[in-house]
């Protein structure tokens, strides 16, 4: 291995234990809940398959995982769980200093709102399409 495989390799091993330390302490808040903890290694885990780190993550990356758990056919229940999860966690984060946003916050509130799945999506693509053309009129 490479001197800059190692480096690279070490600063991995060292961002999954500051992920698995903050998981931890998130879960002891929270009474050692076992569901919340399966929801919200889920989204760890779908975050680390797309490379994503979780201070990283925005609002397309909140709205793809909505969309892959909906194309992988998880229930509706299932998938309000697992986003109000994600929320909650990037609320702790906040908390701790980890991250700076929650991009789970606006899929939250929409889903509170009870749209159907199709029309949600198309919303918040469309809420996001607007977000980034604001966003680049502002440069």
């Amino acid at each position: 291995m490479r001197e800059g495989d190692k480096k690279v390799s070490s600063k991995v091993d060292k961002d999954k234990e500051a992920v698995k330390y903050c998981l931890d302490e998130f879960i002891k808040e929270k009474n050692n809940d076992a569901k919340l903890k399966s929801e919200v290694v889920k989204l760890i885990r779908y975050l680390d398959d797309k490379n994503i780190r979780l201070e990283k993550a925005g609002d397309k990356q909140a709205a793809d995982y909505y969309l892959w758990q909906k194309n992988n056919n998880l229930k509706k229940g299932t998938i309000k769980h697992n986003l109000c999860s994600a929320k909650r966690f990037y609320t702790y984060l906040i908390k701790k200093g980890v991250c700076k946003q929650n991009p789970f916050k606006a899929v939250a509130k929409k889903l509170k709102e009870k749209m159907l799945p199709d029309t949600f999506a198309s919303y918040l693509y469309a809420f996001l399409k607007d977000k980034e053309i604001s966003k680049n009129n502002e440069i």
